[in-house]
């Protein structure tokens, strides 16, 4: 075990910083190239773990001097990288996206990216990937994580038990990260990417690397570099869509990383990766690998459709400037003038403090929307998603309308009635009455249907049962409505699943019955909300607020024809027309198309989108089909209005 330069290693992380930027910016040219983080895991395990043995082996190691390495090493350019694109985030962003990106700022500085991404991952709107600026961050704070306990463990254990047991403690250890990364996987995939503990394995292999370290014969080491090259090709160059996150499937290219190491030094082969254009791009794939995902993301702001072959190359050419100067201007002055060590910390105290005060004051004031202008304001407010007038969104539920009043309606669903917030917060205002809807995204409330996920089962069922418990101890009126076509196939309470469409108009129709049942049957009023007209072209509405500074619009779609909307629509309003007709001095049916379509149905109004995506109202929408069905809803609610 030797302390010297190993310019394969770099050539090897050229590669992956390479396949993690080809991923990220053609992800069909490169499938596979998500593997590059695996592979990195590897190189840190390995080069991390051998300075820390020999440190320990020459009786020279400091937990001080060890952490202020690594800090030197990560924290400088880590810190440049967070504070530039939180600084392009308030010149370009909505105060949606920079309170989003103020978040994301925090959690980065803070290395807990990982966690934080884990977690929202399990909400209902959570962001997508595009829509996330330091998401790339996730890594480093796996990374600085595993720094936290790796060196006390390596340490008791040689200490403890002795070098010579090591291996079999690391051995112990990767197995165990693996057996919970496994496991985890099948309950929790989003948990078994972000958090640490799925990912020690990794690591371990890095370190099993230095006690498999010998003399190879040439022709030895040539087969292990192979062998070790064809494992980490062959899923670079997976088809498109096949993504291994499995853990297990991950074993293949992390143990061929361990090879190329382990034989990279000595192989024949391994010359291509000592060579001067992949030495070059290893040592600066730290700042290439912070660059590139806010270049992306940033271009992808404000560009439409598919990215050309001038747009990628000038991309790439960008991330490669910027990754450079960061070398150069960043990293190396930190290497070169090695301020003294208290000088250092107190700078990064100070630097990083700043940052996460900053951040957290944008977040605290709601994204700093004084940097709109009225109209643009205005038109942020009326193109959120429909339940934006509630006063709080989180494990309480929702308030809207004279919130300090009695409630007059009650909300029982998923996001497709959960929209219909914004229609009735202002007549609800004018009433002196206050609203109410459960924290329930993605979840079917109805008696005796859940939803065949089993991880969506486990979240809703006790929202669900508190909340069909709470509803039948009062009388307040309730409107019901679902998804009504996207929880295929449904689970039965004899546990069967149904997945045609007639199957569940039929499981529906009895759930519905049940539920008004259990909540007062012919005593109480419901209304319930048919199926959602759909919008004719592919929008998300996060993506556009978030480059509302750059005056970036929601496309324009086509009108739908009202044949065509009733052409997907009437199976499910048929249905609750029958529930309907059961029920005509207690049940109301409203319908969208009654109030969106004439001969057409319209998804525009006064140039705002009266949609927030391809499915859900926006406010504006939201208002439209209550301004229009409002003598409906009064009468629903029990009062004429005056």
């Amino acid at each position: 075990m030797r302390n010297t330069y190993r310019p394969d290693i770099d050539g090897l992380r050229a590669i992956a910083v390479l396949a993690v930027i080809a991923f990220h910016a053609v992800p069909n040219a490169l499938p596979g190239g998500f593997i590059g983080v695996d592979i990195f895991f590897v190189i840190s395990g390995y080069l991390i773990s051998r300075n820390i043995l020999l440190a320990v082996g020459a009786e020279q190691f400091s937990f001080a001097d060890f952490y202020l390495r690594r800090a030197r090493r990560i924290l400088p350019a880590l810190y440049f990288t967070v504070l530039a694109t939180f600084a392009v985030g308030v010149a370009l962003f909505s105060p949606e996206a920079l309170r989003s990106l103020a978040k994301e700022t925090t959690s980065a500085v803070l290395s807990i990216s990982n966690v934080e991404y884990w977690r929202e991952s399990r909400q209902y709107f959570a962001a997508a990937s595009d829509q996330l600026g330091l998401l790339h961050v996730w890594s480093l704070s796996a990374e600085e994580q595993f720094y936290l306990v790796w060196p006390a463990l390596l340490l008791v254990t040689q200490r403890k038990l002795g070098t010579h047991r090591i291996p079999l403690a690391v051995g112990a250890i990767g197995a165990l990260s693996l057996l919970t990364a496994i496991i985890t996987h099948a309950i929790d995939p989003s948990a078994a990417f972000f958090l640490p503990q799925c990912r020690i394995f990794e690591f371990c292999l890095g370190v099993a690397v230095l006690f498999a370290e010998r003399r190879f014969e040439p022709r030895a080491a040539d087969a292990l570099f192979g062998v070790g090259s064809l494992a980490v090709l062959i899923l670079l160059w997976l088809p498109p869509g096949a993504k291994p996150l499995q853990p297990g499937a991950l074993l293949v290219p992390c143990g061929g990383a361990a090879l190329i190491i382990l034989s990279g030094a000595q192989s024949r082969l391994a010359a291509a990766l000592s060579a001067w254009p992949l030495r070059s791009i290893g040592l600066i794939s730290y700042s290439l690998y912070l660059c590139h995902w806010p270049t992306l993301f940033f271009y992808r702001q404000f560009q439409s459709g598919p990215m050309g072959s001038i747009e990628i190359a000038g991309l790439f050419g960008l991330m490669f400037v910027i990754a450079t100067s960061m070398y150069m201007w960043v990293e190396q002055l930190f290497r070169r003038r090695r301020p003294s060590n208290v000088r250092f910390v107190a700078s990064c105290c100070i630097v990083g403090l700043s940052i996460v005060g900053t951040a957290l004051m944008a977040y605290k004031q709601q994204g700093w929307p004084a940097r709109l202008s009225p109209e643009q304001l205005a038109r942020k407010q009326l193109e959120q998603f429909g339940m934006a007038p509630c006063k709080t969104v989180s494990g309480d539920g929702c308030l809207f309308g004279a919130t300090g009043m009695a409630r007059a309606v009650e909300i029982l669903g998923d996001s497709l009635v959960n929209q219909y917030v914004g229609a009735l917060d202002p007549i609800l205002k004018r009433l002196n009455r206050a609203g109410y809807a459960p924290p329930s995204f993605g979840c079917l409330m109805l008696e005796g249907l859940t939803s065949s996920s089993e991880n969506k089962t486990r979240d809703c069922a006790g929202l669900r049962e508190g909340t069909l418990d709470r509803l039948a101890s009062e009388m307040t009126p309730i409107i019901i409505g679902q998804a009504w076509t996207g929880y295929a196939p449904l689970r039965l309470p004899d546990g069967s699943l149904v997945s045609t469409q007639d199957e569940m108009n039929g499981a529906f129709e009895t759930a519905i019955e049940r539920t008004m049942a259990r909540l007062g049957g012919h005593s109480r009023r419901f209304l319930l909300i048919g199926e959602q007209v759909p919008l004719a072209c592919p929008i998300n509405g996060a993506s556009y607020e978030r480059s509302m500074l750059m005056g970036k619009m929601r496309p324009e779609c086509p009108e739908t024809t009202l044949a065509q909307v009733r052409e997907r629509t009437a199976s499910i309003n048929a249905m609750l027309q029958r529930v309907r007709d059961r029920h005509l001095n207690n049940v109301t049916l409203l319908r969208p198309e009654d109030y969106l379509c004439g001969e057409t149905c319209i998804n525009r109004e006064n140039d705002v989108s009266l949609y927030y995506d391809d499915e859900h109202f926006s406010v504006a929408g939201s208002r439209f089909v209550g301004r229009r069905a409002e003598p409906l809803i009064l009468d629903f609610i029990g009062t004429t209005g005056d």
